[in-house]
Formats: C-alpha cells, sequence, structure tokens
C-alpha cells in the first residue's frame, strides 16, 4: 500500500489504459501518473488513485478526481474526469465514466463531447462510445455556442437528437430532431435527423419529406411559394421535387436528382420548366409560352491520373434564366451549389449560348493526354446556323524534357470533328513542335537571365464538301520564336528591401502559309504576321510583414507591322506604339489598400483609361472602400462606395453605393444591418436598383449553415 503522500509520481508501462485509445499496444507506451493518494487492495485486485489524478500518454491525458481500477473485470471507473484525445482533438468531460477495457468500449453517465477541430459540442446522458470511436446514446443536446461548455446552461440555439450515433468525423444519424432557439422548439421532425437544404458538419442521412419553403416576391413574378419534397431511392441517389407557385406566372417546377457513389463518382442534375401564364414580349418577339432550363455535372476519378467529367447546360431562352432567380432551381442558388459541390462554375446567366461539355484527362509522367466534347446552346440574336459545334477533339502533350544540356524539347499534337450547317463540316489535325533554351549571360552576371523558344505549327484542315471554299484540304504551317530578358536587382536597406526587375521581350511569328482556311477555332483566324517587342519595369518594396508593400509596373508595347500605317487614315488602337500601361498598389493589409491601374495613348486620346482601388480599415469607421473607374474609349464613368462599422459590439452597419456617373443615376444602393454573436448572426437588408426595391433576411449558424431570403 502506498499512503501518505502529498503528490505519488510512478513511471511505469500502463497496460490498464491501452485500451481506452485503440492505436495503443500493450506494454509499449510509457505513461506518466500522479495523483495525491494511490492504493492497491483486496489482495492487489482494486487499485485506487484519488485527488488531482493526472495520466498522461503520448497520444491522450486524463484528468479525474478519483480513478478504480478493478483487475478481474477489467473495468476502470473514472470519477468527475477530463479526457483528452490528441490524435483526433476530442475532449470528453463527465460525472461518471467506466471504460471496459476488454471490449474496448466506455459508457457515462451524463457530460460533455467537444470536437475541436469543428468546435461542436455535444451534451450527452447516457453515451456509449465503441472500439470505432463513434459515439451513441439515447439523447443529445448539439451546438457549436460557448454556452455548450457548461451542462446546465442554454444555448442561443441547439439541435436535440434521439437515439444518436456521431462517428469521429462528426458524421451524425439519429431518429427524431428538434431544432430550439434558447429552449422553445422551433422544428421538430419526428423521423428524421436532418435540417433541410443545409450542409452540416453533423451531417445525418436525409429521409424523404418535405424541406423548408421558399418564398419570391417581385413586380414581374408576383407573389411565389415553394414547398420542396425530399425522397431518397438509396443513400446514395436522391431525388428533390419543388414546385412554385407565382401568382403571375403560373406553376414553376424544379426537380433534382443526385448520386454518391464515392468521393470520385458523384453527380447532380437540376431540371426546370414552366408554362409562362402570362404574354410577355422581349426584343420586339413574343417569348415562348414553354420555358425550360437543364443543367447538371458530373464527376468520375476513378485513380489519380485518370479523371473524366460531364457538364450539361441548355436553355429553352436568354431571359428564363434572369427573370426566374428564385427558388430550389434559381440561377443564383444552382451555381452556389456546384461550386461547392464540384469546385466549377456554371456559365454567367446573361451571356449568348450554354454551353455542354464531356471531357477526360490522362496523365503519366511527362505525358499528357486530354479528349472532349463540347455543344454549343446559342441563345442571342445571330443565326444559330453560323455557330460551330465542336463534335470532338482531342490534345497530347509531351512535357518539356531535357533534349541537350539546358535545351527543352516538346511536343503537342491533337485534332478533332466540327460541324456547321452550311459547308464547315470538317476535321482539323495539328501539331507543335517546341524548342526551349533557358540560359544566363554573361556568366559573370548571374541576375541578368534569358530564354528563347522556337515553335514550329502545322495544322491539316479536310472539308467534305467545298462551298464557299476551292478545295476540301488545306494545309498551313508557321513558325514562332520569342525571347525574354529580364534583370533582377535587390537591394535591402533597414526596414525595407528593394526590388528592381526591368525586361525585354521580341516576338516573331511568320505569315501563316494559307489565308483562307475553315475557322474551327480561334487560333485559325491568326493570319496575320507578328513582330513586335514589349518592354516593360518591375519595381517592389516589401518588408517581412507586407511581402508587396508597394508595387510598380509600367509596360508598352512596339509592334513594326503597323509601322508603316497612315497616321491619320488609322485608328489611335490600331498604331505601331500600344499604349502605355501601368499598375501601382500600396498594400499594407489589413489596415491600408490602394491601387491605381491606368493606360495612356499617344495618338490623341490621351488619359485613356483608368481606375482606382482603395480600402481603409479602422480610421473614424471600421471599413471604408472607395472604388472609381473611367474609360474614354468605351464612355464609362463609375463610383462604388463601401462602408461598414460597428455601431455597438454586436451589431454591424454596411452601406454600399454603385452609381453611373455618365447617366447620373444609381446602379445599386445597398443598406444591411448584421447582429453577430459567437454562434450566430442575424441580417436584414433593403436594395434598391432603378428597377426594384429588395428585401432581404438572413439567419446564419456556425456550424450549421445560413438561410438567405430576398423579397
Amino acid at each position: 500500500m502506498i499512503d501518505n503522500l502529498k503528490i505519488f509520481r510512478v513511471y511505469l508501462c500502463f497496460f490498464l489504459f491501452f485500451f481506452i485509445f485503440p492505436q495503443f499496444s500493450l506494454c509499449k507506451q510509457l505513461f506518466k501518473i500522479s495523483a495525491s493518494k494511490v492504493e492497491v487492495l483486496h489482495a492487489s485486485k482494486v487499485m485506487v488513485a484519488q485527488g488531482n489524478v493526472f495520466i498522461k500518454g503520448k497520444k491522450f491525458v486524463i484528468i479525474a478526481d478519483r480513478v478504480v481500477y478493478e483487475m478481474k473485470t477489467a473495468y476502470v471507473h473514472l470519477f468527475h474526469f477530463q479526457i483528452f484525445d490528441l490524435e483526433t482533438h476530442t475532449r470528453v468531460s463527465g460525472n461518471n465514466g467506466t471504460f471496459d477495457l476488454r471490449n474496448k468500449t466506455f459508457f457515462g453517465d451524463r457530460g460533455i463531447v467537444f470536437f475541436k477541430k469543428r468546435g461542436i459540442y455535444l451534451k450527452y446522458k447516457d453515451i456509449k462510445r465503441n472500439a470505432l470511436n463513434e459515439y451513441s446514446g439515447k439523447k443529445a443536446v448539439i451546438t457549436t455556442c460557448k454556452a455548450g461548455e457548461c451542462f446546465n446552461c442554454t444555448a442561443p440555439w441547439s439541435v436535440e437528437e434521439k437515439n444518436f450515433i456521431i462517428s469521429p468525423e462528426g458524421e451524425s444519424s439519429a431518429s427524431s430532431t428538434a431544432f430550439k432557439i434558447k429552449k422553445l422548439p422551433v422544428v421538430y421532425l419526428p423521423k428524421v435527423g436532418y435540417i433541410p437544404k443545409v450542409r452540416l458538419p453533423i451531417s445525418q442521412p436525409r429521409k424523404k419529406g418535405f424541406l423548408m419553403p421558399n418564398f419570391a416576391q417581385s413586380t414581374k413574378l408576383g407573389f411565389g411559394i415553394q414547398l420542396p419534397y425530399f425522397y431518397p431511392v438509396t443513400d446514395q441517389l436522391d431525388f428533390t421535387i419543388a414546385p412554385m407557385y407565382l401568382t403571375k406566372r403560373g406553376l414553376l417546377w424544379d426537380l433534382e436528382t443526385a448520386l454518391k457513389l464515392h468521393e470520385g463518382m458523384q453527380s447532380l442534375f437540376k431540371f426546370r420548366y414552366l408554362h409562362d401564364s402570362e404574354d410577355t414580349t422581349y426584343a420586339g418577339e413574343k417569348e415562348k409560352k414553354k420555358k425550360w432550363w437543364i443543367v447538371g455535372k458530373l464527376d468520375y476519378i476513378p485513380s489519380p491520373n485518370f479523371d473524366l467529367h460531364l457538364d450539361i447546360d441548355k436553355v429553352s431562352e436568354k431571359t428564363f434564366l434572369t427573370e426566374f432567380d428564385a427558388g430550389e432551381g434559381g440561377f443564383t442558388k444552382t451555381r452556389h451549389l456546384f461550386l461547392s459541390r464540384f469546385g466549377r462554375d456554371i456559365e454567367v446567366q446573361t451571356q449568348d449560348y450554354r454551353s455542354s461539355h464531356l471531357w477526360l484527362n490522362y496523365f503519366s509522367k511527362s505525358f499528357y493526354f486530354n479528349w472532349e466534347n463540347k455543344y454549343i446552346n446559342y441563345i442571342g440574336d445571330k443565326d444559330k446556323e453560323k455557330i460551330f459545334q465542336p463534335v470532338a477533339r482531342f490534345y497530347t502533350d509531351l512535357l518539356p524534357s531535357k533534349f541537350f544540356k539546358n535545351l527543352l524539347f516538346s511536343l503537342k499534337a491533337g485534332g478533332g470533328a466540327y460541324q456547321r450547317e452550311k459547308g464547315y463540316t470538317g476535321y482539323k489535325i495539328f501539331d507543335e513542335v517546341s524548342l526551349d533554351f533557358p540560359f544566363k549571360f554573361p556568366i559573370t552576371l548571374p541576375s541578368l537571365m534569358h530564354r528563347i523558344t522556337a515553335t514550329y505549327h502545322q495544322n491539316f484542315y479536310s472539308l467534305e464538301r467545298k462551298d464557299e471554299f476551292n478545295n476540301k484540304s488545306y494545309h498551313r504551317e508557321y513558325f514562332q520564336v520569342d525571347t525574354y530578358s529580364t534583370l533582377l536587382l535587390k537591394k535591402n536597406y533597414d526596414r525595407f528591401s528593394h526590388l528592381f526587375k526591368p525586361y525585354f521581350s521580341y516576338t516573331f511569328r511568320s505569315k501563316p502559309s494559307s489565308e483562307k482556311i475553315p475557322i474551327f477555332e480561334e487560333e485559325d483566324e491568326q493570319n496575320k504576321k507578328i513582330n513586335r517587342i514589349e518592354y516593360g519595369i518591375w519595381n517592389y518594396f516589401y518588408t517581412s510583414s507586407h511581402p508587396r508593400l508597394i508595387s510598380l509596373r509600367a509596360y508598352q508595347q512596339y509592334d513594326f507591322t503597323y509601322a508603316h500605317r497612315s497616321t491619320t487614315k488609322t485608328s489611335p488602337e490600331e498604331r505601331a506604339l500600344s499604349d502605355l500601361f501601368w499598375e501601382f498598389s500600396i498594400d499594407a493589409s489589413p489596415r491600408f489598400f490602394l491601387r491605381y491601374d491606368g493606360s495612356y495613348n499617344f495618338y490623341g486620346l490621351g488619359l485613356k483609361k483608368h481606375s482606382l482601388n482603395f480600402t481603409l480599415r479602422n480610421c473614424v469607421i471600421e471599413f471604408i472602400s472607395l472604388g472609381y473607374q473611367e474609360d474614354r474609349a468605351w464612355d464609362t464613368k463609375q463610383l462604388n462606395l463601401s462602408l461598414g462599422h460597428h455601431l455597438v459590439p454586436s451589431l454591424y452597419a454596411s452601406f454600399f453605393l454603385s452609381r453611373n456617373l455618365k447617366k447620373g443615376e444609381n446602379s445599386s444602393l445597398r443598406f444591411a444591418l448584421n447582429y453577430t454573436k459567437d454562434c450566430y448572426s442575424i441580417g436584414i437588408g433593403i436594395t434598391r436598383t432603378p428597377e426594384e426595391i429588395l428585401y432581404s433576411f438572413m439567419v446564419q449558424l456556425k456550424g450549421l449553415g445560413g438561410y438567405t431570403k430576398t423579397f
């Protein structure tokens, strides 16, 4: 028996606790144990440690008031304890807990589990943790508010679950869920462990049922209400159908289907349809009654060096995406969904075409291969028959490899089939051979660097029929030489450093051997000879805390092919000497930022274009941002102003103004108030445009997601 010690410390191979964390091996881990008193009772069958018990291993720490270990049952009883898992960054605290060392499980009567990585607090009663570190129990309260640290405290918001299971990654399933504000249940779903349409760090498998309704209000659509219904076929495949009734336009249907077999195989497709009840006209033409939009993406990545992708995007008419931007299938909401799930965007809603795209990529060491097919859905005012379709294209690239000493060799080849309605059905094959030679000269001046690149281009075209062409087949070739030289100078001062980098480049491209050829790609339109130089300077002033404190770049081009042109018959933009461009910035973030860009034309236009962006923080008010831009060539002049300030510590006010100075009108005027606490924020706003006034309401819950509505 060991007794009457103020602090007792013992270092030993302590096999009692290696079952607590399954990654520990028997008698391979050394632990540090300290307590005010340690006793071994009942013929060495029970050990008791009490008073400031501290047990430390490489991957965990246990603090308790009292610890009792039963040799026969292999139970370790903890009283008023805290367990810190240093590997998963999880903390478990409670009144009473028991470890079953044989089955590697833990039982606790009441306490708190804190997932530090996600900032999630779980208040439990009668909890169990299995060998997979999954927590389960009859009842739990989950929140990200600081009040979650106290078992008897009430959080501003929480999610109450029954019959729950939570994995170490924070994924949760439950037989019932109640969302509460303080102690008041706001939403109760008796058989659903999921809060609709919100991506949860604690995300439960969704069960079929109605989701959160959506609302819309505008002068063109009237009042609209949408009630989505979710139906999961399996855990990997689900559908959402969401009809929205618009008082001025009729019934708008949204259908969504999602598939996710694993991280490398997922898809999401959305279809929107409306039989418009209102007769409308656009650009003098009567709009179609049946309006629709189908959009979707698919990713298949079976291995790190091979991936396949599909993008679908087709719409009945251009105005459908802008006019009906509301509900589950609205353009704004759809765009954000695809960005968050697939990491790539969809085309902007105002352009004249939508494109669908199927492509695959493969690479191995220095070899890269790409194959793609693209379909253009043109919805503009031009003749649709003139829009070409790249039926199938392929591209290969032998990445640069050393050919001789510093000489790099690369080879590119590709081709494709293209189709137009009138005479442009045909095929194209191209190859491109390149030699790249970086060097330093003279050797005694290593800061002076040079690079020469020579490239030979060759294209073959084949048409199924001549039409306006003389032949069915064409051959085109040209070569290009690029040279680049730069001098890198650096000087260090007491508090900052200065980097000075002047550069000079020369580009020569021969005139292609054939000028009248089928136009299948943008490169086919390049029929002109290039013979130009570019020169410029980079200046950087920087410190250890601000890598780009002050930067200045200025550059200009001179094109020898334009030198013979008449100064009276040629526009200022097509003269030999280009505009002088400059970029100047002061970046002392986060307190101060300034950037000024501009261009000067030497053939009569003078200061052609310039813009100023200025941001200042914590001066009079917390945030001031001013943007001004003017373009004489496009005859535009715009002013943007943003202001933000905390009226009180939790209340933040923001203001935004965008004004067209040429028209003398506000393009957009917006004011918003946001009330922010440690785990949630509530905001309201009003936006005024020349067409309408919009009201918005926003709720953001930390760790749970947000809900925004615009009326």
